[in-house]
């Protein structure tokens, strides 16, 4: 019966009725037992089950004999089946990723146009208790914090994990019962495989030598762990939004209301800000760096896995450099254009007021509509003449009125040439030989929807 799965299906509301769940079936103990189970237990769940099988590629005849192993499986259990075949040693070459982390990425990638031609809602996956131990292992030998001891999730968004609180010897155990085979990879006694040496050797040796259970004993800090995991993970993200302020160039927080909070909630802060741009190769020390310019003065900044963070003025900015490209607009009098990467309307006219109640800003200038007047952003080489001033690089502009990086290419400036006509920001500067003071007057009306 497996009384293990039941108690994991129910404490994590893993299933409801109506359900179709898509099964991951290699054709090994842990996959054939969850498919078995849940065929077996479908008219007490409610529901439906279907399977999908991912050939690798790397095995040859065995590989083949194993989809075909699965195919016959479903065909006689009567469920609907599929089976992928997923170049993984090319896809790893051309990723730049490990065989392994590859293999990883294609299974999901099959899960999801399986689920999709199932219409399948769930995905379940046969993870054990001994797997979760050894992802615990393998976190910790290469770092890891709370979240990383914290093991696989039993369920992460559609993705469940029935066997995750049960053993392989219980899993062999009810095969056995059912007189159920199995086909066994014999690529898990290699030790190419970091896990399968964590699994043959070292939890042997360890187990042997200390006289315990190391997959017990992880598997009890990996309970304490997802605990305090959650509990953190809710702070965090109380803390998170408390410091967010508005910003449509990338994420912005607040440094007074990071400053008061403890060290560890805005390290998990960081790495939600972070999450935007779903960032693999992120590690403590990444985290600790951009934690740094909380306390930095401001201008600082660093670039991290290609995301900018800075300090600026009381925020903690957090962007994408090259989410702001290059722009420019050729503007005609009296014909309206959206400026779609300032999410603006924009009209040259004569006329001083429209009969439009949204109009955001209006800025009045003097023209000669000699030449062609651009909309644009900042361009190496830009220049306003001002008033009393004299000729000044926009870029020495931006310096001295504190304009943060990460604005300056996305503030729109009005121009002829190189020469920078009006700055269209909240200060809104206009070059000495445009000023209103005579002449005929031109205007730039903005808006949104």
């Amino acid at each position: 019966m497996l009384r293990s799965v039941w108690d994991t299906v129910q404490k994590y509301h893993m299933m409801s009725q109506g359900d179709k769940v898509l099964v991951g079936l290699s054709g090994g103990a842990d996959s054939v037992c969850l498919l078995r189970w849940l065929v077996n237990n479908a008219g007490a769940l409610g529901i439906t089950v279907c399977a999908a099988h991912i050939n690798h590629g790397l095995r040859g005849a065995d590989a083949d004999a194993d989809e075909e192993f699965c195919a016959d499986l479903c065909n006689r259990l009567s469920i609907q089946f599929i089976a992928y075949r997923a170049p993984v040693a090319e896809m790893a070459r051309q990723r730049g990723k490990g065989t392994e982390e590859a293999g990883r990425a294609a299974r999901y990638e099959c899960f999801d146009a399986a689920a999709k031609s199932f219409g399948a809602n769930k995905a379940a996956l046969a993870h054990n208790r001994h797997d979760n131990a050894e992802t615990i292992f393998m976190r910790l030998s290469r770092g890891t914090g709370i979240y990383g001891l914290a093991g696989i999730a039993p369920v992460r968004g559609d993705i469940i994990r029935p066997l995750l609180n049960t053993s392989r010897e219980e899993i062999e155990e009810y095969l056995r019962a059912i007189d159920q085979s199995f086909v066994n990879d014999k690529t898990n006694a290699s030790p190419n495989y970091i896990r399968n040496v964590i699994r043959n050797e070292v939890f042997p040796y360890v187990n042997k030598s200390l006289g315990i259970s190391m997959e017990q004993k992880l598997e009890a800090l990996s309970r304490l762990c997802a605990d305090e995991e959650d509990f953190l993970s809710r702070e965090a993200d109380k803390l998170f939004y408390k410091a967010l302020a508005d910003d449509d160039t990338g994420v912005s927080l607040r440094i007074d209301t990071l400053k008061d909070a403890h060290p560890a909630l805005i390290r998990r802060v960081i790495r939600k800000a972070l999450s935007r741009w779903t960032l693999v190769d992120i590690y403590c020390k990444h985290i600790d760096q951009i934690v740094e310019l909380v306390y930095a003065q401001s201008g600082v900044e660093l670039v991290v896995n290609g995301v900018t963070a800075g300090h600026y003025h009381q925020l903690l900015h957090i962007y994408d450099k090259s989410d702001t490209g290059a722009f420019a607009y050729a503007l005609e009098e009296d014909k309206a254009l959206y400026a779609r990467e300032t999410g603006k309307h924009v009209l040259l006219t004569k006329q001083a007021v429209l009969a439009r109640p949204k109009v955001a800003k209006t800025v009045a200038f003097c023209y000669d509509s000699s030449g062609v007047l651009l909309l644009r952003n900042r361009r190496p080489g830009d220049f306003i003449r001002l008033k009393n001033v004299g000729r000044v690089k926009i870029k020495d502009y931006f310096i001295n009125n504190k304009t943060p990086r990460y604005l300056r290419d996305t503030i729109c400036l009005l121009s002829r040439g190189s020469e920078v006509i009006c700055v269209l920001d909240e200060r809104g500067p206009i070059g000495v030989d445009y000023l209103p003071v005579g002449g005929e007057m031109s205007y730039i009306h903005l808006w949104e929807d």
